[in-house]
């Protein structure tokens, strides 16, 4: 799991966590410059998780850091992280273009509107973006995308604004203090994009598909539709059969819980599209945190859970390696 952790210096302390769920161990600490005087220092952990059923399989996770200004002596530096969380034969292909592409391609989107930028520009930038990661890669022959596929997570910090953009089940959370300072409280600042959701499970119905639990789909369990998204992040979701999954109407497959990723072109007509939904927001001084994590970590800690863990330490690095071992 990647795992990002942020610091800010001045009257906000952010740490900023990206973790995906998967080899090896990767632990970093680095230190970001921002917009208005602002220091962000970012831990990183990225480690394979535990799959009983392939105990050899690889890290199919990555993340990306970018800082960079828009042009010389302008006044926009920003600051893109994310994840991309692979799954697939080629999950670890899929990934690793995703998380090389998407920051550029956002760069240069960004570079085409005028500074001071605006919420609208950076939106339709992100958007633009997105679009073009994922026509890239469906034309790209070292990379068979048709059955694998990544979720992405991603953030933008510019101004005294973060925008975040997510593809499928990942999660961006905000630790922020109550009124009264004693307190750190999670705060979702995205929606899984999961069958859970009536309105993704209403759009990829739309496009054909079904939506069914494992059981449902072999005809041992009885077809209900009493799934609903109200507690996610805030309680563990049920996360093996009992699960809502998307199946093509005459095959069992793809059975995938995420309702968005790019790649996975063989069930593109589902609905299995790269469209992110965005939102911008200010960044306030009561906010200590920004997490980003794959699924992977949102199976075994909610949201409170992780961000209490960060106010346990004040070395990123430190909560970056305390969330992964908890998940692991």
């Amino acid at each position: 799991m990647p795992f990002i952790a942020t610091k800010f210096q001045t009257s906000l302390q952010y740490p900023f966590i990206a973790s995906t769920f998967q080899s090896k161990v990767e632990r970093n600490t680095h230190t970001i410059s921002l917009d208005g005087g602002r220091i962000a220092r970012v831990g990183v952990a990225s480690t394979r998780g535990v799959n009983p059923n392939n105990l050899k399989k690889r890290n199919q996770d990555t993340y990306y850091m970018k800082n960079s200004r828009l042009s010389a002596g302008k006044q926009s530096n920003i600051f893109i992280c994310g994840v991309c969380d692979g799954h697939g034969e080629k999950g670890e292909q899929v990934s690793k273009f995703i998380s090389k592409k998407l920051p550029r391609t956002t760069m240069k989107e960004l570079k085409k509107f005028r500074e001071p930028l605006t919420e609208g520009a950076v939106e339709k930038a992100c958007f633009d973006a997105h679009a073009k990661c994922s026509r890239s890669l469906d034309v790209t022959p070292f990379i068979s995308s048709r059955t694998s596929g990544s979720t992405s997570v991603s953030v933008y910090f510019w101004d005294d604004n973060v925008t975040v953009c997510n593809v499928g089940d990942s999660r961006a959370v905000a630790g922020e203090f109550l009124s009264d300072r004693e307190k750190v409280v999670a705060k979702a600042l995205s929606r899984d994009q999961t069958a859970f959701r009536q309105d993704e499970r209403d759009r990829v119905i739309s496009c054909g598909a079904r939506v069914l639990n494992h059981g449902q789909a072999q005809g041992h369990a009885e077809t209900h539709e009493n799934w609903n998204d109200e507690h996610v992040g805030v309680h563990l979701e049920k996360i093996h059969d009992d699960a809502p999954r998307v199946w093509d109407r005459d095959n069992l497959f793809p059975g995938c819980q995420f309702t968005r990723s790019f790649g996975d072109f063989a069930v593109e007509d589902l609905g299995i599209h790269s469209q992110p939904e965005i939102v911008t927001l200010k960044i306030s001084a009561s906010e200590r945190y920004l997490v980003l994590a794959s699924d992977g970590v949102w199976e075994f800690l909610t949201n409170q859970d992780v961000i209490d863990i960060c106010c346990r330490f004040s070395n990123p690095k430190d909560a970056c390696d305390a969330i992964v071992e908890l998940s692991s």
